[in-house]
């Protein structure tokens, strides 16, 4: 009977040592995020807030105007509210705001570049195209949507890597 009473207390010991460790962990992030924030909030200047979450960096001035960085995911907002989600490859790099998005992508094959080109196309983005693809694996494709929205889609299928830009002059 002692046996299996101080098989259970060290089995919890155990559990609890390895529990708080992972709590303390957590704790040590948070603070460590917090920190990172203050330090970008004196850099940024007053009034900015910045949130630093997993897998990006937002940050938004007075105005209500917001940029994120670093993010793999598709972005929802700004100017890539403009664009069709591509959905193919793996996301490496976003950077979003009200006036451009740049997204940057990694093993795309050329057929699926090829079809985001013609639905950019079906969307309006045809306005002085300049259309290019060579036999050295680059495919281009810059149109505009009106006369101030610009979109630069470039392959390169060699690193099959993908760059969906997109730019708002005012």
């Amino acid at each position: 009977m002692m046996k299996k009473v101080s098989v259970v207390l060290l089995c919890a010991v155990i559990l609890l040592t390895m529990t708080a460790c992972n709590v303390k962990q957590k704790i040590n992030e948070k603070i460590a995020e917090k920190v990172t924030e203050g330090v970008l909030e004196k850099v940024a200047g007053d009034g900015t807030k910045i949130d630093i979450s997993e897998g990006g960096i937002s940050f938004e001035g007075e105005g209500g105007e917001k940029i994120t960085f670093g993010t793999d995911e598709w972005p929802k907002g700004g100017a890539a509210d403009l664009i069709p989600e591509f959905k193919k490859g793996s996301i490496i790099s976003v950077v979003n705001a009200e006036k451009g998005c740049m997204i940057l992508l990694e093993d795309v094959e050329r057929k699926d570049a090829e079809d985001y080109i013609k639905k950019i196309k079906n969307q309006g983005f045809t306005k002085d195209p300049i259309d290019s693809s060579g036999s050295d694996g680059l495919l281009n494709y810059i149109a505009g949507l009106d006369e101030k929205t610009l979109i630069a889609v470039m392959y390169e299928e060699e690193g099959k890597g993908l760059s969906i830009n997109v730019e708002i002059n005012e």
